[in-house]
């Protein structure tokens, strides 16, 4: 029987063959060496902030002596973007803004329906997983929730591919179950009060 080939949800095709682990050797050799980074960087004990510090040093660092070369040995300097040597027009960032207004909209309306308890649900939710977020951070360095990131884009697509009939019947199960308990809890939050202002009578 062929082997049914899933397609992930990204535009470059080189990632994909990568993280699906098409070339083994390839995908193995860069997992492992992201494995042997995190390994480093986890024993290391630097923070993340003191590497970020480090590396923007580097790259000015960098930046400087190619710069200088350049000039002595009459080469080009280093290739930097248009915007940062000439900056950005208010064209270009009306474009970014009206790109990114409908999702800030969208992120305020959730914060709003939130914060007011006009969707108890919601609420419930957005709880939930800040509960959950603090958990895991609190039990896992950002190194090793990167870590965690890498290994799941590297394993779970493949895994999916191999076994997909089975996660599919699986995952319509659950979703059936979450959509009946969704549909209680709806009910519940439908039957609690919410808070209305009170006039108040004045002599």
């Amino acid at each position: 029987m062929a082997e049914r080939r899933v397609s992930l949800p990204i535009s470059n095709k080189r990632v994909e063959d990568i993280l699906m682990w098409r070339d083994v050797q390839k995908s193995g050799i860069i997992f492992g060496s992201l494995t042997a980074g995190y390994l480093v960087l986890e024993w290391s004990g630097y923070s993340m902030l003191s590497l970020l510090a480090y590396a923007m040093l580097g790259i000015l660092g960098g930046f400087l002596v190619w710069t200088n070369a350049a000039a002595l040995l009459k080469k080009p300097g280093p290739p930097i973007p248009s915007f940062v040597k000439d900056g950005v027009s208010d064209d270009d960032i009306l474009k970014v803004a009206q790109k990114l207004t409908p999702a800030i909209n969208d992120a305020l309306g959730v914060v709003h329906r939130t914060i007011t308890g006009a969707d108890m649900v919601l609420a419930a939710k957005v709880c939930g997983a800040l509960f959950v977020i603090a958990k895991i951070g609190g039990c896992f360095s950002l190194f090793t929730l990167c870590y965690i990131g890498v290994l799941a884009a590297f394993a779970l697509p493949k895994v999916y591919e191999l076994k997909k009939d089975e996660i599919d019947g699986a995952a319509a199960k659950a979703l059936e179950q979450a959509k009946t308990l969704y549909s209680k809890a709806e009910a519940m939050a439908k039957q609690i009060p919410k808070a209305r202002a009170t006039d108040k009578k004045t002599e």
